[in-house]
């Protein structure tokens, strides 16, 4: 890569964290306001545009991997953030675990358990199974089909919007780390459906 086009490459990053910080605030202002649905929406606005950096970085020529279990863009950015956070989590508990006990499970078990009963292994699954994005477009639209599940924009609450802030301030604090960004990938690489 040339200097024109890292250069280049750095200003498309520098925007997008803006927008995914503009994003994160706007939610968190609409959040504070009981504006649940679209502060939601917002959100994950914001962590898709942190998914699209996170893509840009792992896959700087765009040949993003076609993958049967992320059908959209969305999904795809979504689970970019996903992987990052699992990534994050396997990499501290990896850096802080020095020797397990006698009488513990091994590291890999121990891992595998972190991934499912964690929060980042939720939102993950919850990403591969698309309901994070079917919740999206019901805190954006109105649908028979939301409606007939008796589903509706009103039943967002603080909490659901908090969880996507958490997640869209540490998954942009995590694109720093190194060791996690490799781990992320390599997760990323390997989507369970």
């Amino acid at each position: 890569m040339n200097t024109t086009q890292e250069s280049t490459k750095k200003d498309r990053h520098s925007k997008i964290i803006k927008n995914a910080t503009r994003l994160v605030a706007d939610a968190s202002f609409l959040n504070k306001h009981n504006r649940h649905a679209s502060a939601f929406a917002l959100a994950l606005l914001g962590i898709e545009e942190v998914g699209k950096l996170i893509l840009d970085i792992w896959y700087p020529d765009g040949r993003i991997p076609k993958q049967k279990a992320l059908r959209s863009f969305h999904i795809q950015k979504q689970y970019a953030v996903a992987a990052l956070m699992l990534g994050k989590q396997a990499s501290d508990f990896l850096a802080n675990e020095l020797m397990p006990d006698e009488d513990s499970p091994d590291l890999a078990e121990q891992l595998a358990k972190l991934f499912y009963e964690g929060e980042e292994g939720k939102f993950s699954q919850h990403v591969l199974d698309g309901i994070v994005d079917k919740t999206k477009q019901c805190a954006m639209y109105f649908d028979d089909q939301f409606e007939a599940f008796d589903i509706s924009a009103e039943q967002f609450e603080h909490s659901d919007v908090t969880e996507l802030l958490n997640i869209a301030i540490a998954s942009t604090e995590a694109i720093f780390d190194n060791r996690a960004m490799r781990a992320g990938k390599a997760i990323y690489c390997k989507p369970k459906s």
